[in-house]
């Protein structure tokens, strides 16, 4: 490396104790995230949350839609076999309605 005794650029001798390096040797700090990924991870954390509670609060939902179309269909079911003229009418528009709504697919599906 090139030192000698009287020019030591590197190497220190140190009398009866051994050897020191003279120039400072701190080791590389490590790279800090920029604010940036901080940033992104949040947003991107924040729309997972979201998405988690929109599948949620969508099968709740389909739930409740699908136990009132259960009930309506009991309901026109009872009418229908009442097998007076008034009651079959009323189940036949029960079931109309059920048919109509876009209900009834998520239900069978």
């Amino acid at each position: 490396m090139g030192d000698t005794p009287s020019n030591s650029q590197f190497i220190k001798t140190i009398p009866r104790r051994g050897y020191r390096f003279i120039p400072d040797i701190s080791t590389e700090q490590p790279k800090r995230r920029s604010r940036h990924k901080y940033i992104f991870s949040a947003v991107a954390m924040l729309l997972v949350s979201l998405l988690g509670f929109f599948v949620v609060s969508t099968s709740n939902s389909k739930n409740n839609q699908n136990a009132a179309i259960e009930q309506t269909l009991e309901r026109a079911d009872g009418l229908y076999m009442q097998f007076n003229e008034q009651s079959n009418e009323a189940a036949i528009a029960l079931y109309q309605t059920i048919l109509e709504t876009d209900k009834w697919q998520c239900c069978r599906s």
